[in-house]
C-alpha cells in the first residue's frame, strides 16, 4: 500500500549536471520539511562509472537519498541521453512508495519554504498544476508553440485510443516540476511493457524528421485523460504558491570539475572549478566572477 502522508522527489541526472544537482539538494535541505519527504530518488542517466561520484555528492546531505542506476532496471543499452531520461522518469515509479512523486530536473531549485501538502495539493488530494490550453495540437503537426512536439501530442492520444477530441485542448504541463500520481504511472508503465515488450526502452528514441514521436509527459497526460479525465489534478488558479517558490537555471551546468568539454553541451555556460566559462563560438572564456555554493 502506498504512503499518503509523505512525498517522493525524483530526479534523473547525468555527470554534467552534478553541480546543478548539488544546488538542488542544497535548496531541498534549506527550504523543505524533511518530515514530509519519504525519499529522494536520484536516477543516474549515465555510465555506471559515475555512481561513486554521485554517492560522494549525496553523502554530504542528511536527506533520505537513494541512488538508482540502469542496473536497477535491467537496462542493458550502452546509451544515455535526452531520450533515455524520459524512459527513466517513467520506470522510476517502480521504486516509488508514496501516493505522489514530483519529478524535478537538476536545474530546478526551491527558493522559499515549501509545505508539500498545503502548497501543492487541494484538501481532497488533487495536485495543483498549470492546466493550459494546448500549444501542441493544430491538426497539421507543424507550427505553433509546441513544435516539434505537435506530433507527439497527437500520437499520445491515438495510442490510448481517446476519441473525445475536446481533451486535446487541455493538458498537464510538459515541464518540471511535474506531479505524478504513482499508481497511474505504474499502470501506464505496465501497459506499455505489455504492449511494446522489449521495445519499450526505445520508445522515446523515435522521431519523424524533427518531430518527436512521443514524450513521457504527453504519454502520461493522455493516459490520465483516458483513465479519469485528469481528476487527480486541479488548475494552478486554485493556488499558485508552489510554482512561485521554484525556479530553473542551467547556469551551473558544467564539467563536474574535470576538463571543459570540446564544445558547448546543451548550454552556452559551463561551471568548472568554481568559475563560469562562456563559449564565444570557438573557445571557452572564463568569467571573472568566481561562483561559490552557499
Amino acid at each position: 500500500m502506498l504512503i499518503s502522508n509523505k512525498i517522493t522527489l525524483a530526479l534523473v541526472t547525468f555527470n554534467y549536471d552534478f553541480d546543478c544537482l548539488r544546488r538542488y539538494l542544497d535548496s531541498v535541505q534549506t527550504h523543505c520539511n524533511p518530515d514530509q519527504i519519504y525519499e529522494i530518488l536520484i536516477m543516474l542517466n549515465d555510465n555506471i562509472s559515475f555512481k561513486q561520484d554521485l554517492n560522494n555528492l549525496a553523502s554530504c546531505y542528511t536527506l533520505p537519498i537513494k541512488i538508482l542506476t540502469s542496473n536497477d532496471f535491467n537496462y542493458t543499452r550502452n546509451a544515455f541521453n535526452w531520450n533515455t531520461q524520459q524512459y527513466f522518469k517513467c520506470v522510476i515509479s517502480d521504486h516509488v512508495q508514496t501516493d505522489w512523486y514530483i519529478i524535478n530536473d537538476s536545474k530546478d531549485h526551491f527558493t522559499d519554504t515549501i509545505d508539500f501538502f498545503s502548497d501543492c495539493f487541494t484538501p481532497d488530494n488533487k495536485a495543483i498544476v498549470p492546466l493550459d490550453f494546448t500549444n501542441y495540437y493544430n491538426g497539421k503537426f507543424q507550427g505553433g508553440g509546441g513544435y516539434p512536439f505537435n506530433l507527439a501530442f497527437e500520437i499520445a492520444f491515438d495510442l490510448w485510443d481517446i476519441q473525445d477530441t475536446t481533451w486535446k485542448r487541455w493538458h498537464l504541463p510538459t515541464f518540471t516540476p511535474f506531479f505524478v500520481k504513482t499508481s497511474m504511472m505504474k499502470d501506464m508503465v505496465s501497459e506499455l511493457r505489455l504492449m511494446l515488450r522489449g521495445f519499450f526502452p526505445y520508445l522515446f528514441d523515435l522521431s519523424i524528421a524533427d518531430h518527436r514521436f512521443t514524450t513521457e509527459f504527453m504519454l502520461y497526460n493522455a493516459y490520465c485523460v483516458k483513465k479519469n479525465r485528469l481528476d487527480d489534478y486541479a488548475d494552478i488558479s486554485y493556488n499558485r504558491v508552489f510554482f512561485q517558490k521554484v525556479t530553473q537555471s542551467k547556469d551551473l551546468r558544467g564539467a563536474n570539475n574535470k576538463s571543459l568539454p570540446m564544445t558547448p553541451l546543451l548550454n552556452q555556460k559551463v561551471f568548472n572549478n568554481g568559475y563560469v566559462y562562456m563559449w564565444d563560438g570557438q573557445k571557452w572564456i572564463k568569467n571573472d566572477e568566481k561562483k561559490v555554493f552557499t
